[in-house]
This record gives structure tokens, sequence and C-alpha cells, in this order.
């Protein structure tokens, strides 16, 4: 499962739907807030898609900080417009600067789901 955390509605839905088209289940949220109801939930969660900048009570980085802490294993991707990958980011298994190629995406989300569980 793939959870994709995107504010931008159009964004968010076609990341969401390019997955699905990959043979992916993704569940969806538009803050850091929403995400993290969902991480903390029954359902498994492989791999998390995040913007940096959204509402809510935190940001996508420290969404990505969070998450690594509470699931070692879970991959995890950047989406962001307004950063570079920094130094102090190593806990992303990738970085993607917007506008992004969503097949690009798609091969790569493909490629980390199935260093974690061996099949996609």
């Amino acid at each position: 499962m793939v959870l994709v955390v995107e504010d931008e509605v159009l964004i968010r839905t076609m990341v969401a739907d390019v997955l699905r088209e990959e043979g992916l289940a993704v569940v969806e949220a538009t803050t850091a807030d929403e995400a993290l109801v969902v991480l903390c939930g029954s359902i498994p969660i492989g791999a998390l898609l995040t913007d940096i900048r959204m509402p809510g009570s935190m940001d996508g980085l420290e969404l990505a900080r969070v998450a690594r802490d509470n699931s070692p294993s879970l991959k995890i991707v950047v989406l962001s417009s307004h950063m570079e990958r920094r130094p102090d980011t190593e806990f992303i298994d990738a970085f993607l600067a917007k506008p992004f190629n969503l097949t690009a995406l798609a091969d790569m989300v493909v490629r980390l789901m199935s260093e974690t569980r061996g099949a996609v």
C-alpha cells in the first residue's frame, strides 16, 4: 500500500491514478495529520509519498521523520518544488522535484516497493 500525501488535489489525484495503473494499492491524504492517522492505523503502508509544503501541524519533512522513526522499513519519497535534496534528509529514499514525470515516479515507486516486499 502506498500513502500519497499532497494538499493539491490535481497533483494528488494524478499521482494516485498513475500508481493504481501500475497495480499498486493507494490511499490518499491531504495533510500530515491525516497521513499520521493512516500510518498509525491497521493498513500496512509500504511507501510514503509526500509533498513538503502543506497545511496542518507539520510539513512533509517532519511527517517523513516521524514515519521513518515509527517504521524504519517504510520507503519515503519527497515531492517538492521548494527544495533540493539536503544532507539532513538522508532518511528519505528518493526526492523528486516538481514538475516531475509521472511515468518516472511510478517506475521509482514500483522499484522501491519491490525492494521492500520482493514483489509489487
